[in-house]
């Protein structure tokens, strides 16, 4: 059977995939709403459509089918577009990995051997790795976690493909580890900074001496204990670690290393021993903290000469730029260029300014110093828009806009809007449709200035060329100008002649236009 004059209505997937996979099956449906109820006939195909066979039993308003083919379907004999099914197949799901039966602490290596193209999601069996218990990559790696001891300990990892039609197939396989042992190392003073462990002295009297004692849970199967202290003083080295241990440390910050071993394998934790006491900072206000957009104010850092190493100060400013971070020492000043007006943003209780402040800190303290208020106003960059264009024909409008802002600025505590003014040369020749130009008064101080509107609509009714003058000014920041030069041409008047008005078919005739 072959088919001619198929109908624009479809065939929709009721439910599953025209994409199968394997085991999967579709069913189709005829997108009609044809009352009463119409006959149905579906129909395959094997050859692309060459020809078309009755499917027998097929005689209702869905199929389904597990078999790739075309189908189309007859409804009331009229025949809608066919679809394709096509199978496909599952991905041949497969990985290797190395090294194998090692410390945990060793990275094992996964390589995917994948066929088909495919997207991955690992699971390493290792819960205890938290969000790194699964990876999307084609070929990860993973440092397993577990649990400590010393004996060895399996991970079952398994690796699901999906390829890009949405079939899926798995594969899981053991990965074997050696336990660590569990190393925990505890101190004088402990305490968390910038998310690391510190043992700390902050009485700030030089050098001073830290008590440090062992916390491990595995002590049954610990062999060696060491601590590196990181000053330079011999190692602490036992097979037993019992009782708590004293050592000395310089002033500032000295990275300590806590390390056991077992009969497998060894482990490492780092620590850190700080010495010195809360941090001192001082933000000198510089004066003249009332600017305009795009200056720069300097600010004198003080009062950190007896701060110690390992201290760092962070530099904030409330204007949306980005935190600058010093290490002690830090430089004696720090200058900023103020891009944006205060307008609108609060300080403590300044209204409409910005502040600056300085934090220094270390693992004992943080202190702040800040300077506020700072006020930033709007420095004027005049600029304005011409709708429809700045050529024109006698007894058109253009709409002027201004496109350069409020050109707001700051009278403590309150923000206002600076002022525009809008002149066209020569004075006549045009007529205001909408807006008011405002008035300088002659004045170059936008104190005395009357503000006219944003936007003006002109109606140039005389031929000639003028300019427009824009002028944007606040009482703090003084004011900017911009002018574009507008060209009004006369209106066309159309007019032709003919060599002949009347005559015998067939007429030559011959136009002659002007304006």
């Amino acid at each position: 059977m072959s088919l001619v004059g198929v109908n624009a209505q479809t065939i929709v997937v009721q439910s599953g995939s025209l994409n199968l996979c394997p085991g999967q099956s579709v069913t189709l449906k005829a997108d009609n709403t044809i009352t009463p109820t119409p006959t149905y006939q579906w129909l395959s195909s094997s050859n692309n459509g060459t020809t078309w066979d009755t499917i027998p039993t097929a005689t209702n308003q869905t199929y389904t089918t597990s078999t790739a083919m075309l189908y189309a379907v007859l409804v009331n004999s009229t025949q809608y577009t066919y679809v394709t099914v096509t199978s496909n197949p599952k991905p041949d799901v497969g990985f290797t990995f190395s090294p194998t039966n090692q410390c945990s602490n060793v990275p094992v290596n996964f390589s995917n051997t994948t066929t088909v193209p495919s997207t991955y999601t690992w699971n390493f069996g290792d819960v205890n790795s938290t969000s790194n218990n699964t990876a999307t990559a084609t070929n990860p790696s993973h440092i397993f976690i577990g649990t400590t001891g010393n004996a060895t300990q399996n991970f079952s990892v398994k690796l699901v493909a999906t390829s890009n039609v949405g079939c899926k197939d798995s594969i899981t396989k053991t990965v074997t580890t050696k336990q660590l042992p569990h190393i925990k190392l505890g101190g004088s003073n402990e305490s968390i900074y910038n998310g690391s462990t510190f043992f700390r002295d902050c009485s700030m009297g030089g050098s001073a001496s830290l008590t440090f004692i062992n916390q491990s849970n595995s002590n049954s199967t610990n062999t060696n204990y060491k601590i590196v202290w990181g000053d330079g003083s011999p190692d602490y080295t036992s097979t037993n670690f019992p009782t708590p241990i004293n050592h000395s440390f310089p002033l500032g910050t000295t990275t300590v290393l806590y390390i056991i071993s077992n009969s497998n394998c060894t482990d490492t934790a780092t620590y850190y021993a700080f010495i010195g006491s809360n941090p001192a900072v001082g933000f000198v206000n510089p004066g003249n903290s009332t600017i305009c957009t795009n200056s720069s104010l300097t600010f004198p850092i003080s009062n950190v000469a007896s701060n110690s190493l390992g201290t760092t100060y962070t530099v904030t400013f409330n204007d949306g730029s980005a935190p600058v971070t010093f290490s002690h020492p830090p430089p004696s000043d720090v200058s900023h260029l103020f891009t944006t007006t205060s307008c609108g943003t609060n300080s403590g209780t300044y209204n409409n300014s910005f502040s600056a402040t300085i934090t220094a800190s270390n693992p004992c303290l943080t202190s702040t110093a800040s300077v506020v208020p700072i006020y930033v106003s709007q420095k004027p960059n005049a600029s304005f828009s011409i709708t429809p264009k700045d050529t024109i024909c006698k007894n058109s409008n253009i709409t002027f806009t201004n496109t350069s802002g409020n050109n707001s600025y700051v009278n403590a505590p309150n923000c206002s809007d600076g002022k525009v003014v809008w002149e066209i040369t020569p004075a006549t020749g045009w007529t205001i449709n909408n807006g008011n130009l405002g008035n300088t008064y002659s004045s170059a101080d936008p104190n005395f200035w009357v503000s006219g509107t944003a936007s003006i609509s002109i109606n140039f009714n005389t031929v000639g060329t003028y300019s427009v003058k824009f002028k944007a000014g606040n009482p703090v920041c003084g004011m900017d100008s911009s002018i574009k030069v507008i060209c009004v041409n006369p209106t066309p008047t159309a007019s032709f002649s003919l060599s002949n008005t009347s005559g015998c078919s067939p007429l030559v005739v011959t136009a002659n236009g002007s304006t």
